[in-house]
């Protein structure tokens, strides 16, 4: 039974980590339990742009649907949020390398 023990131990190690961890960042936490929070009432969570992903597992009576749907609702908004910045930023450089070819129409040949 020592890998009993060990394993308590570890875990005990972990948690005691983890509890360090959201004491130093304690805004990362609030951030958790507002989203959870806000998924569960409204079903979906969105970017900072505005962008939703509804998640209707969030209510789930079983613990392993629940459980990826919270995880899906706090990584979502980060996540999702760069993805909105990537793809704002590739259509402004895709504008401006249209206009720099229409208005400089010999640019494009390389003359």
């Amino acid at each position: 039974m020592d890998w009993l023990n060990d394993w308590v131990s570890a875990m005990r190690k972990v948690k005691e980590m983890i509890d360090q961890y959201f004491r130093a960042l304690p805004g990362i936490l609030k951030y958790i339990n507002k989203t959870k929070q806000f998924a569960k009432e409204y079903g979906y969570v969105k970017t900072l742009m505005g962008r939703r992903r509804y998640i209707p597992e969030i209510n789930s009576g079983n613990w392993n649907v629940r459980s990826f749907a919270e995880r899906t609702a706090i990584n979502m908004p980060i996540q999702g949020t760069a993805a909105d910045i990537i793809k704002l930023a590739m259509i402004r450089y895709y504008k401006s390398i249209l206009k720099n070819i229409i208005c400089r129409p010999n640019a494009a040949a390389g003359a």
